[in-house]
């Protein structure tokens, strides 16, 4: 993976165990999660819609643009929307207002705890950011280096992926 995805020369050593390099383990994650691969008998495979898409990249895109759109909960997707949001407009809040930004967000659009309709906590609020951002992240929207600058921007072809996404949204 490391040489397919051109980070050799990223990193530094001979720690190429997936447990030393969180980068691999996360895109490996990521992939199960999404279903295109599956572990069997200690071996990693590709499963039949990973073997599908594989064949065409324009199939690949596709598949994986839906998988953004639609993260599987209602938070995920708000947050999914606000940061997707944040990146094509370049707007992000600054690390130290990110959590309540977020908060902020899922408040708008009724999420409370259940215990007393109490407003998310910042942790949790994080923890949700976290979520959502992590297959974005799998993707190397922000180019194909393993380290990213202190103020990364999305590639020509990873804006056109977030365009892609907000676009199987509709109207916000």
């Amino acid at each position: 993976m490391m040489t397919e995805l051109n980070w050799d020369k990223d990193w530094y050593g001979t720690g190429r165990n997936e447990v030393n390099i969180p980068h691999v383990s996360d895109l490996r994650e990521q992939l199960q999660r999404w279903k295109l691969l599956r572990k069997n008998k200690n071996k990693l495979l590709l499963t039949p819609v990973g073997r599908r898409v594989l064949r065409d990249p324009a199939d690949l895109w596709d598949f994986l643009a839906a998988r953004v759109a639609s993260p599987g909960t209602p938070a995920d997707e708000v947050v999914t929307r606000l940061v997707v949001h944040w990146e094509l407009t370049n707007s992000e809040p600054k690390w130290e207002n990110l959590d309540e930004a977020i908060r902020a967000e899922l408040s708008f659009h009724g999420f409370v705890l259940k215990a007393g309709n109490a407003a998310i906590p910042l942790d949790l609020a994080r923890d949700i950011y976290f979520h959502a951002r992590r297959p974005l992240d799998c993707l190397a929207l922000w180019g194909p280096r393993m380290w990213k600058s202190m103020d990364p921007q999305p590639t020509d072809a990873g804006m056109k992926f977030l365009l892609d996404v907000q676009g199987r949204w509709g109207n916000p």
